[in-house]
Parts: C-alpha cells; structure tokens; sequence
C-alpha cells in the first residue's frame, strides 16, 4: 500500500517536471501543491532570502517549471517531494569502502519517507555525533519531538492521507530551508556580499568558459543574485579559532598556523557544493541525470568542471536544492544499509552487536562523517562548531508554529 500511494504522489510530480516544457508556458501549475514554507522560515531567520522571486535558467525548470513563480524555497520544496519516493541510493566504491556500504543493485532504497527517524536519548545522540559535539538540553528535547511527529506524519502518509504526506513533506522544506541559511543564505553586510562576488571572480578566472553562462543585465557577467560563492574549512578551525580568542591568545601568527593546519575548499550555492570532480557531488548528479533521463536539456556530464559549476551556480538554484535534500536521503542510505555499528543509532543493533535487517532500521537525522560513520554533508547536523545544530533547530521549530 505504502509504495503505491508514494508512486502514485510521485507521478503527479513526473507530471509536472516532464511534461512542461522549460521553452513554453507553463502548463502545470494546477497540479502543484503548493505549501508556502519559505516565508515562514524567512521570519524564523529575520531575512527574506527564500521566498525573494529568482530568475531560472533551463536546467532549473527541470526541478521547478514554474518561470513565473520561482524562488530558493520552491526549489527546496520541489526538492523534497522529488525525495520522498524510495530509490536505490548512488554511491561509489571509495563511499562503499569507507561507509560499509553494499553495491547499489544490493542496497536497500531510500527516501525521506522510507524508514522512520530515530527517537534518540542523550547517550544516542552521543553515539551519533561524539560526546563533545551532543546539543543542549533543549536541542535534545527538539531532536526527540521533531522525529515523534515526523514519524506520525509518515505513518499516517504511508496509510494513505495526503494531507499528512503534506505536513511531512512541509516539515522537512521547512528544515532544508533552516539549513539553507545556516550554510550559505545568512548574507547580512556588503562585506559579506564582496567576498562572494571575489570568489565568484575567482571562479571564473579557472574556468573562463563559464563566464557566458553568467551574463545578465546590461551584458555584464554577474554572479546570480543571492547564490553563495565561498570557501569552506573544517569546523574544528573555527571551534579552535574561538578558544584562543577566548583565551585572549589568539595572534596573527596563531591565527597563521590554524590557516596552514586547515586549509579551505570553494564552495557555491544554497547547500554549499564543492562544484568540481573532485567533490562530493558525483552520485547526486548521477542521481539526477537518472531521474532526468527522458530529458536531453536536464542531463548534467559529471566529468566537466564547467558544467559542474554552471549546475550548482544556476539561478533558480534547481540542482543545488536536489543535492541538497538528497544529502539527507544519502545520509539515511548510509544508516540503513551499513555494515558498521558504528554508523547507524544504537537501536538497530542488539545487544551482541548485531544489526538489524535494512529494512527494519530508523533513521538519525544527526551524525558526524569519517570512515565507518555516516557519510553525511551538512556540519550543522554535525554540530560542527557546538552550536551550529542549535540555531537549525530553533527556527525549524519557529517556522513550524
């Protein structure tokens, strides 16, 4: 029953993405839904960075038809429903190797919706992400209660209610929209805005044969209106980087040497992408080329760095947003089919060690990366720097009111 009403939910949504076409009018728009997260979290955050209208570009209209109503948060949510029906999880041999993870045709799929999330206590959360990194008391308390009514929501969605499947569906843009800002949309001073038009610069002295891509008013080249272009460091530099400044110790010579120990990577767009072969965004792309197939326009060659970055730079935002939840869903694929105890909730072994079957497994919406961990994405669900994870979950709570 469950899988034939998410197919069914889903092919509502094939209907949207595959039969506008991004040249015409659209046609689809009284088969949307729509929830109308994004102001709710835009008030949650004090900004109005996702609900602001965001020009596309044709590979946006793949996720996101609608030229005329287009922004970051409609993104997201398109992302979100495209996530809900469960899929076999791209992955490659180094993840499979560090993560304990089978080949894909023997993996169990996943989605948002496929497995419950795991209702965690203290010492779970303390499994998931190391004893240093667990939240407040607060934090844990909202961990607990977003996950109960996630999962309310889920059972009753799988039963067939679809306006359960909307609150669930709504829950989740709500915190892919938190975490938008807690990555890359918190632009709050122009010096802020000049150091991503520099790295934008940066970008397209590398790779010159993107620069047309870019062209907008007047014929200037211009990094797209509110896409982040930045550098990212490991959250260790910035928990150090706090206690000597703490410690009234912190020097330009210390503050050298933590610049040498951890060296930064660029990053672009909502969910800060590394935008190049070398990055982590291999699997998701094949992930959308294989939802894409039909479509010769929607097809991103994972192999070449300019499309790479014109992907996850674009307007509308469209392949960020996907890669974005489907990080998520890549971190639940982890969870559910790994080999290691260690990267998976201490409900899915018994007490020998044993895990349980894939399919009988929940899910942490937290956990920290490393090999045999969870391969995961996003530090705020790291608590990468001890109050990151704090800030999401307050205004997803707020959003949700």
């Amino acid at each position: 029953m469950n899988n034939v009403f998410v197919k069914f939910n889903l092919l509502i949504i094939a209907m949207i993405c595959f039969e506008s076409k991004a040249d015409m009018p659209y046609q689809g728009q009284a088969l949307m839904l729509p929830w109308g997260q994004a102001k709710s979290v835009d008030r949650a955050w004090g900004r109005d960075q996702l609900s602001e209208f965001r020009n596309q570009v044709r590979l946006d209209t793949c996720l996101q038809p609608d030229r005329r109503n287009n922004s970051f948060g409609l993104s997201i949510e398109a992302a979100v429903r495209a996530s809900l029906d469960a899929k076999k999880i791209k992955t490659n041999s180094a993840i499979q190797r560090g993560y304990g993870l089978p080949i894909e045709d023997r993996s169990e799929a996943v989605s948002l919706l496929s497995h419950p999330l795991c209702e965690q206590d203290r010492a779970d959360i303390a499994h998931m992400l190391g004893e240093d990194f667990v939240p407040d008391a607060a934090s844990l308390k909202y961990l607990k209660d977003f996950a109960s009514e996630s999962n309310r929501e889920r059972s009753s969605a799988l039963r067939g209610d679809r306006k359960s499947l909307e609150r669930f569906a709504k829950r989740w843009t709500v915190l892919m929209g938190c975490l938008a800002y807690a990555e890359s949309l918190d632009i709050i001073n122009p010096e802020v805005e000049k150091e991503a038009d520099e790295n934008f610069e940066t970008a397209l002295l590398k790779q010159g044969n993107v620069a047309k891509f870019f062209v907008g008013e007047f014929d200037q080249i211009q990094r797209p209106k509110g896409v982040w272009f930045g550098a990212d460091r490991n959250g260790n530099y910035y928990i150090k980087l706090r206690a000597f400044a703490a410690k009234g110790t912190l020097t330009e010579d210390v503050k050298k040497e933590l610049d040498r120990q951890y060296p930064t990577w660029p990053v672009v767009g909502l969910f800060q992408f590394n935008a190049s072969t070398s990055g982590n965004a291999g699997p998701c792309v094949e992930q959308w080329n294989e939802m894409f197939s039909g479509r010769r326009t929607c097809q991103i060659d994972s192999s070449s760095n300019d499309q790479l970055l014109m992907g996850f730079a674009s307007h509308g935002q469209s392949l960020n947003a996907y890669c974005g939840v489907q990080k998520i869903v890549q971190s639940f694929n982890s969870q559910i089919n790994t080999v290691h105890a260690t990267g998976t909730d201490r409900s899915n072994t018994s007490d020998r060690q044993k895990i349980k079957n894939p399919r009988n497994r929940c899910v942490s919406l937290v956990s920290r990366a490393g090999r045999g961990n969870v391969y995961s994405h996003f530090g705020p669900l790291r608590n990468s720097v001890k109050d990151n994870l704090k800030k999401v979950l307050e205004c997803t709570k707020n959003a949700l009111k």
